[in-house]
């Protein structure tokens, strides 16, 4: 699926791709804890999934993967011309799938793996 509605991020700004990661790790620890805690939370949890965490991390991921480098496995290149390079990447399509009530926790738990890994690839600052 492509997404228009999430939150658009500067790849240059390492800061605040670092600070809007720890803002969602928060948001994904407080509701895999209530999931966990009470799996009749789901609703809920799925609505803050679908309304904070999904479009952020979405947002956060995009921008990130500009700094993974071509041969890297994280990503697939379609086009390299220049500075210019579109590809695909794993990372955004587990990001961008919906949250279940079987496998809630594990996908949250996933999702703050990938973005993790991806604050790995930003420039020390």
């Amino acid at each position: 699926m492509i997404r228009w509605d999430f939150p658009r991020f500067d790849p240059n700004d390492f800061e605040a791709l670092r600070g809007q990661t720890a803002i969602v790790r928060r948001v994904v620890d407080e509701q895999r804890a209530r999931l966990e805690a009470d799996s009749s939370n789901f609703e809920s949890v799925e609505e803050v999934f679908r309304t904070q965490i999904q479009p952020r991390a979405y947002g956060l991921a995009k921008a990130m993967l500009h700094h993974v480098p071509d041969n890297d496995p994280r990503i697939m290149m379609e086009i390299r011309m220049g500075d210019f390079r579109r590809f695909k990447s794993d990372d955004i399509v587990m990001i961008d799938w919906p949250l279940s009530k079987e496998t809630g926790t594990e996908h949250l738990r996933t999702i703050l793996e990938k973005l993790e890994a991806l604050v790995g690839y930003l420039p020390k600052s």
